[in-house]
């Protein structure tokens, strides 16, 4: 069975869409689909769309959105149908509402997203102080895609949830199926094991990853850190991905790394390392889809801590492999928590066994490709209803 997988970017590439965009076909492609990837798709931009994107920002201070731009995809759209003409799929399948929205093709069309335009507009700082024609494309992208759609595969309840409230999204039609790790694993629970005996016993481990500090919530992330040594847990915080604003002094039991390319083979030996070693992911997201990071601190066995936002709640289950606080919980209740947990290493042992657990058992590309495969089969083999 041939799939067609829509996407403006190269998705053959490992870093296309922080990894996700390049781990879908290939898990599909382990269930014994063909992908036929139809991206990269070359951007139709005309005169007119030029001068908006430079007037709104210049002249009126508001955003305009490349990715729900109406031109661009339609754009897209066109050169896709041209490749599907070329070579016809039994379905087609996209990551992305929008690019979805305009294409006209006789084959059944699938989603597979970790969020909704409803779901990110105003929760996302990219997608706050939008001008009314970014608003106006982005929600009628997304109605004409899940229109379109005969399947809307989900990464979260969440997003599942917006789909229902905001566009009227039949239930027929939705089904909820986590993203996986973006990291190759071949770990067993004997590696995990091997871990937990090589954490520290004195001193308790957390690591920050985060590229966008204030979304992540990098100063909350210090706070913990700091309330823990003032509790007298001892405690050192490892931050990737980003750095404070300028002028922002941290403590020295702070270690600030910027970036790690974990997609070559220098970077990625330390991303494991500093996985194998932490005790806590700790990621107090202010706002957030979906979290494939949580899916890779459960690879190796360390329990994640953030907050019950987005598809968040749906990653992390509760002293399972983790736990989510309310967005208004400060600094306190998190130390509190993992002070709690620390002073019972029979009970970090348990938890951090149990993350596993979950990555194995659904945390995982292999198992996502599994229950997507299973409904991306169903729809190909079920006429449309007229």
């Amino acid at each position: 069975m041939k799939i067609a997988y829509l996407t403006n970017y190269d998705a053959k590439n490992p870093n296309a869409w922080s990894g996700t965009g390049f781990r879908i076909p290939r898990a599909l492609a382990a269930q014994g689909f063909e992908v036929d990837y139809l991206g990269p798709l070359p951007n139709h931009f005309g005169w007119l769309s030029r001068c908006k994107f430079s007037f709104y920002p210049r002249f009126l201070g508001q955003k305009i959105l490349f990715e729900t731009h109406r031109p661009l995809l339609e754009g897209w759209a066109r050169s896709a149908e041209k490749k599907i003409q070329d070579h016809p799929p039994d379905l087609v399948l996209g990551p992305h509402a929008a690019q979805l929205a305009y294409l006209k093709t006789a084959a059944p069309v699938a989603l597979w997203a970790d969020s909704t335009f409803a779901g990110l507009a105003d929760f996302y700082e990219d997608y706050q102080g939008l001008c009314a024609e970014s608003e106006r494309d982005g929600h009628e992208a997304e109605r004409r895609a899940l229109a379109r759609c005969r399947l809307a595969i989900f990464a979260s309840e969440w997003a599942a949830q917006t789909a229902r409230d905001h566009y009227g999204l039949a239930e027929e039609k939705i089904r909820v199926v986590e993203y996986g790790a973006n990291i190759d694993c071949a770990r067993t629970a004997a590696d995990i094991e091997r871990f937990l005996a090589a954490r520290s016993a004195r001193e308790c481990h957390l690591l920050f990853i985060g590229k966008v500090w204030s979304r992540k919530g990098g100063d909350l992330a210090i706070e913990v850190a700091k309330r823990l040594n003032e509790a007298g847990c001892p405690a050192r915080l490892t931050m990737l991905g980003s750095k404070p604003p300028a002028g922002r002094v941290v403590p020295d039991y702070v270690t600030l790394l910027g970036f790690v390319d974990k997609s070559t083979p220098d970077g990625r030996r330390q991303f494991e390392e500093l996985f194998s070693q932490s005790h806590f992911l700790l990621v107090p997201s202010r706002a957030e889809a979906y979290g494939i990071v949580f899916c890779e601190a459960s690879s190796f066995g360390v329990p994640s801590l953030a907050t019950a936002v987005g598809g968040i709640p749906t990653v992390i289950r509760q002293d399972q492999n983790g736990r989510v606080f309310p967005l208004s919980a400060g600094a306190e209740a998190y130390a509190d928590y993992v002070w709690s947990v620390m002073r019972d290493q029979a009970r970090y042992r348990a938890l951090a066994l149990s993350s596993f657990a979950e990555y194995r058992a659904r945390l995982n590309w292999e198992v996502a490709g599994q229950k997507a495969a299973r409904w991306l089969r169903e729809l190909a083999a079920k006429p449309e209803k007229q």
